[in-house]
């Protein structure tokens, strides 16, 4: 962003030579990185803001990283006392970690739209900071070393004497009394370890021993299977779905750390008394548990309950009467399958939680700099999506509803504020300008799934994802992404283009906007919406001033 309209503001806000100078524009997306010498200014470099925070994981320790750029943001340094933020990190430099100090301030260009300045300094003259550093490297280094074998020996010691409640000595009630204990002696002799070893070794350790879970109102196929098992694993029979739930609530709670048991496979029968195996197959559903673990559904001759079974993502299901042998293999290897997709997962969930954290700065930068809009938009969408509910019945929504509609409309046009602005200041678009253009509704619908999906509110999600991926549908079928027409298309998104549109003409100064849109009923619009649209001109007017 080499852009002569900040350079005034950038040179008033920087009285020192400092080792790195950047300026921040979320709103276009890019870092540009400027030399100071001898008064002038110069951009001496311009990069995508996901390099530049790439760039950051390689460079900058991690403990300092955290934080880092949430202190980017211009609400936050705003709503500072001083107007700015400073704070100290280290830069990785060959092997070594140099300090430097961050000054991060807002400005504005002539036009009054707003930037972050980040300042750098670098604090060579500091020995003491930099042997604070080193001796804390240094530190970091032997606790890890520690941390690590002792870890490692706990682990193996666990394994082989297989400590339990009470089978070896009285007095200890639980792995975790035991594991406390040995390590309150350890952290005597090595007291900088402290809390946090106490904390993560017990969690790491006292996972709790493997147990397979054989759930059946039949005592013979009970038998049989932790018959087939039990040398293996911990077997735990159970006789209903209840003593399932309470088992897997108390083994999966994250917020444990004295875990029993660590479940690796269900058997479940579905027909059982009070709660039965689709009442256990929900639960786990809920709580995500089924893609954690293989689920081996029991069944009889009951063709409709197989076929239920099926709708949820089990594992297998074993059909009376079966081979033990071949039920026995098929288990171990759906044990291992499942144990190797968990691992995977983590490792893709770890390294997308920083893309994820890029997401969400672009999310608040999206926020705050399209608020006004925003505002304009949902105030529309609210006026005409209850005037269309109060019109036709099959359109009808409840006040519930309007209000997550409302909520949700503001998320509309996420996608399209990731797209290059040289490409959308353009009046004229090449092919491949306009594929990357159409792509916007899907860009918007991953930045929704990624970090704005409401867990707990499906119906916000469901008319959130209909505006983002729909919006520039066309009702005569010749929109885009997907080129669908008519009620084929939410009714959100049919109303939402109509407010777009509206919106869109506002701006742009044309007087008789009701007429442009009347032009494209049946085309663009759907007719019904145009119809309810004629009966809140006054309303969407008196918005469009605010």
């Amino acid at each position: 962003m080499n852009d002569n309209s900040y350079i005034d503001s950038i040179i008033s806000s920087i009285p020192d030579v400092f080792y790195k100078i950047y300026v921040v524009d979320t709103l276009k997306d890019i870092i540009s990185e400027y030399s100071y010498k001898d008064s002038k200014l110069d951009c001496t470099n311009t990069m995508a803001f996901t390099s530049f925070y790439s760039e950051l994981n390689e460079r900058v320790h991690p403990e300092d990283l955290k934080g880092y750029i949430d202190n980017l943001n211009i609400n936050t340094i705003e709503s500072s006392e001083t107007g700015e933020i400073r704070y100290k990190y280290r830069e990785k430099e060959n092997d070594n970690y140099k300090w430097y100090n961050n000054i991060v301030k807002v400005i504005t260009n002539k036009e009054n739209r707003k930037v972050v300045l980040l300042l750098i300094e670098e604090l060579n003259d500091n020995k003491e900071t930099n042997d604070q550093s080193k001796k804390e490297l240094e530190l970091e280094k032997k606790e890890q070393m520690i941390f690590d074998r002792v870890c490692d020996t706990l682990q193996q010691l666990n394994r082989i004497i297989n400590i339990n409640c009470s089978s070896h000595n009285p007095e200890i009630k639980s792995i975790t009394e035991y594991m406390s204990g040995s390590i309150s002696e350890l952290t005597s002799e090595f007291p900088e370890i402290g809390e946090r070893m106490s904390k993560e070794l017990i969690t790491n350790v006292n996972e709790g021993e493997k147990a397979l879970i054989i759930v059946d109102d039949d005592a013979v196929t009970r038998k049989i299977l932790e018959r087939a098992f039990k040398d293996l694993y911990k077997v735990i029979v159970c006789d209903g779905g209840q003593e399932v739930i309470d088992l897997l609530e108390k083994n999966y709670d994250s917020n444990s750390i004295d875990k029993k048991y660590k479940i690796i496979g269900l058997f479940l029968d579905l027909n059982m008394p009070g709660v039965n195996g689709f009442d256990v197959l929900d639960y786990m559903n809920g709580k995500n548990l089924i893609n954690r673990l293989p689920v081996v559904i029991i069944s009889g001759d009951e063709l409709e309950a197989r076929e239920k079974a099926y709708m949820y993502p089990i594992a297998d299901v074993l059909e009376k009467p079966f081979n033990i042998n071949i039920v026995k293999h098929r288990m171990i290897n759906l044990i291992k399958l499942y144990k190797a997709n968990n691992s995977l997962n983590e490792i893709v969930l770890n390294q997308h939680e920083d893309i994820k954290n890029v997401l969400r700065l672009l999310v608040k930068s999206y926020l705050l700099d399209c608020d006004a809009t925003i505002k304009k938009m949902c105030a529309y969408m609210h006026v005409l999506m209850q005037q269309v509910s109060n019109d036709y019945s099959e359109y009808r929504v409840d006040e519930s509803r309007l209000e997550k509609i409302t909520e949700a409309t503001k998320y509309y046009n996420i996608g399209l504020f990731t797209l290059p602005k040289t490409i959308l200041n353009k009046k004229d678009f090449s092919k491949e300008e306009l594929q990357i253009i159409k792509s916007h509704p899907q860009i918007g619908i991953n930045i929704f799934e990624s970090v704005l999906y409401h867990s707990i509110d499906r119906i916000f999600n469901h008319y959130a994802e209909d505006m983002i991926l729909n919006h520039e549908e066309k009702y005569d079928g010749t929109g885009y992404p997907n080129g669908i027409s008519g009620d084929q298309i939410p009714v959100v998104a049919q109303v939402l283009s109509v407010v777009i549109e509206y919106n869109d003409l506002k701006l742009r100064g044309i007087d008789n906007i009701y007429e442009e849109i009347k032009k494209e009923s049946g085309k663009k619009f759907n007719p019904k919406i145009v119809d309810s649209l004629g009966k809140v001109l006054t309303e969407f007017d008196n918005i469009s001033k605010i």
